[in-house]
Protein backbone atom coordinates (compact mmCIF):
# COMPACT_ATOMS: atom_id res chain seq x y z
CA UNK A 1 0.00 0.00 0.00
CA UNK A 2 1.21 3.50 -0.76
CA UNK A 3 -0.84 7.01 -0.05
CA UNK A 4 -1.39 9.06 -2.52
CA UNK A 5 0.71 12.03 -2.62
CA UNK A 6 1.09 15.82 -4.10
CA UNK A 7 3.24 18.23 -4.89
CA UNK A 8 2.30 20.73 -2.06
CA UNK A 9 4.94 21.97 0.51
CA UNK A 10 4.55 21.46 4.16
CA UNK A 11 5.37 24.25 7.09
CA UNK A 12 9.18 23.88 6.65
CA UNK A 13 9.04 24.59 3.09
CA UNK A 14 9.96 20.80 1.68
CA UNK A 15 7.27 19.76 -0.95
CA UNK A 16 5.85 16.00 -1.00
CA UNK A 17 2.46 15.65 0.79
CA UNK A 18 0.88 12.91 1.53
CA UNK A 19 -3.08 12.88 0.14
CA UNK A 20 -4.77 10.87 2.57
CA UNK A 21 -8.19 10.33 4.38
CA UNK A 22 -7.20 11.62 7.92
CA UNK A 23 -5.63 14.83 9.46
CA UNK A 24 -2.46 13.77 10.77
CA UNK A 25 0.30 16.90 11.16
CA UNK A 26 3.81 16.83 9.68
CA UNK A 27 6.00 14.97 12.53
CA UNK A 28 3.42 12.29 13.52
CA UNK A 29 4.33 9.37 11.38
CA UNK A 30 2.97 7.66 8.16
CA UNK A 31 4.07 5.14 6.10
CA UNK A 32 5.02 7.19 3.44
CA UNK A 33 4.25 7.32 -0.41
CA UNK A 34 5.73 6.65 -3.60
CA UNK A 35 6.71 9.96 -3.97
CA UNK A 36 10.00 10.69 -5.58
CA UNK A 37 10.64 13.04 -2.56
CA UNK A 38 10.32 9.71 -0.53
CA UNK A 39 11.86 7.51 -3.29
CA UNK A 40 14.95 9.19 -3.40
CA UNK A 41 17.82 9.60 -1.16
CA UNK A 42 21.46 11.08 -1.33
CA UNK A 43 24.34 8.33 -1.94
CA UNK A 44 27.78 9.95 -0.67
CA UNK A 45 30.67 8.47 -2.72
CA UNK A 46 34.18 9.40 -2.00
CA UNK A 47 37.61 7.73 -2.82
CA UNK A 48 40.22 7.33 -5.48
CA UNK A 49 37.85 5.27 -7.04
CA UNK A 50 35.24 8.20 -7.83
CA UNK A 51 34.87 11.01 -9.67
CA UNK A 52 35.78 14.18 -7.87
CA UNK A 53 32.71 16.36 -7.33
CA UNK A 54 30.59 14.54 -9.86
CA UNK A 55 27.08 15.11 -9.37
CA UNK A 56 24.93 11.23 -10.30
CA UNK A 57 21.58 11.63 -11.31
CA UNK A 58 20.59 8.32 -12.82
CA UNK A 59 18.66 5.99 -10.66
CA UNK A 60 20.27 4.07 -8.28
CA UNK A 61 19.66 1.92 -4.84
CA UNK A 62 21.27 0.30 -2.13
CA UNK A 63 20.99 -2.87 -3.94
CA UNK A 64 23.92 -0.97 -6.44
CA UNK A 65 26.28 -0.93 -2.88
CA UNK A 66 27.81 -4.70 -2.86
CA UNK A 67 28.39 -4.43 -6.82
CA UNK A 68 30.44 -1.58 -6.47
CA UNK A 69 32.03 -1.91 -3.32
CA UNK A 70 32.97 -5.53 -5.02
CA UNK A 71 34.19 -4.04 -8.39
CA UNK A 72 36.40 -1.23 -6.19
CA UNK A 73 38.35 -4.21 -4.21
CA UNK A 74 38.36 -6.43 -7.40
CA UNK A 75 36.56 -9.03 -5.94
CA UNK A 76 34.33 -11.38 -8.47
CA UNK A 77 31.10 -12.36 -6.99
CA UNK A 78 30.62 -15.95 -6.60
CA UNK A 79 27.41 -15.29 -8.36
CA UNK A 80 24.89 -12.73 -10.38
CA UNK A 81 24.28 -9.92 -8.11
CA UNK A 82 20.87 -7.87 -7.81
CA UNK A 83 22.05 -4.24 -8.60
CA UNK A 84 25.07 -2.96 -10.63
CA UNK A 85 28.09 -1.21 -10.72
CA UNK A 86 27.70 2.40 -10.33
CA UNK A 87 30.32 2.79 -13.25
CA UNK A 88 29.21 6.52 -14.33
CA UNK A 89 30.54 7.75 -11.12
CA UNK A 90 33.71 6.17 -11.53
CA UNK A 91 36.80 7.49 -12.73
CA UNK A 92 37.95 6.50 -16.23
CA UNK A 93 34.58 6.35 -17.37
CA UNK A 94 32.20 8.37 -19.64
CA UNK A 95 29.11 8.98 -17.61
CA UNK A 96 27.22 10.05 -20.86
CA UNK A 97 27.49 6.69 -22.19
CA UNK A 98 25.47 5.39 -18.76
CA UNK A 99 21.59 5.93 -20.34
CA UNK A 100 18.44 5.46 -18.22
CA UNK A 101 15.16 3.78 -20.36
CA UNK A 102 12.34 5.41 -18.09
CA UNK A 103 8.93 5.12 -19.02
CA UNK A 104 5.57 5.44 -17.08
CA UNK A 105 2.80 2.34 -16.90
CA UNK A 106 -0.83 3.04 -15.82
CA UNK A 107 -3.75 0.93 -15.22
CA UNK A 108 -7.63 2.54 -15.72
CA UNK A 109 -10.08 1.10 -13.15
CA UNK A 110 -13.58 2.32 -14.28
CA UNK A 111 -16.14 1.84 -11.11
CA UNK A 112 -19.32 2.81 -10.57
CA UNK A 113 -18.72 5.74 -8.61
CA UNK A 114 -15.82 7.30 -10.95
CA UNK A 115 -12.41 5.99 -12.04
CA UNK A 116 -9.30 5.46 -10.11
CA UNK A 117 -6.10 5.76 -12.14
CA UNK A 118 -2.59 4.40 -10.62
CA UNK A 119 0.65 4.79 -12.45
CA UNK A 120 4.19 4.08 -12.18
CA UNK A 121 7.00 5.77 -13.24
CA UNK A 122 9.97 2.71 -13.80
CA UNK A 123 13.33 3.30 -15.09
CA UNK A 124 16.06 0.83 -16.35
CA UNK A 125 19.83 1.37 -16.51
CA UNK A 126 21.93 -1.75 -18.03
CA UNK A 127 19.35 -4.51 -16.73
CA UNK A 128 18.50 -3.14 -13.16
CA UNK A 129 15.05 -1.73 -12.95
CA UNK A 130 14.24 1.01 -10.70
CA UNK A 131 10.81 2.36 -9.50
CA UNK A 132 11.29 6.18 -9.29
CA UNK A 133 7.27 7.22 -8.11
CA UNK A 134 3.91 5.84 -8.29
CA UNK A 135 0.75 7.81 -7.27
CA UNK A 136 -3.46 7.05 -7.71
CA UNK A 137 -5.97 9.30 -8.19
CA UNK A 138 -9.59 8.95 -8.16
CA UNK A 139 -12.33 10.93 -10.29
CA UNK A 140 -15.81 11.08 -9.27
CA UNK A 141 -18.46 10.95 -11.82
Amino acid sequence: MAFRWNDAKNQFGIPGMIDADWQRQAGQGTHATLSRFDMHNTLIAAGPDFRRGGVDDLPTGNVDLAPTILQILRINPPQQLDGRILSEAMVNIDPSTVKPETKTIQVIKALPSGTWRQSLQISRVGSTIYLDEGNGAFAKR
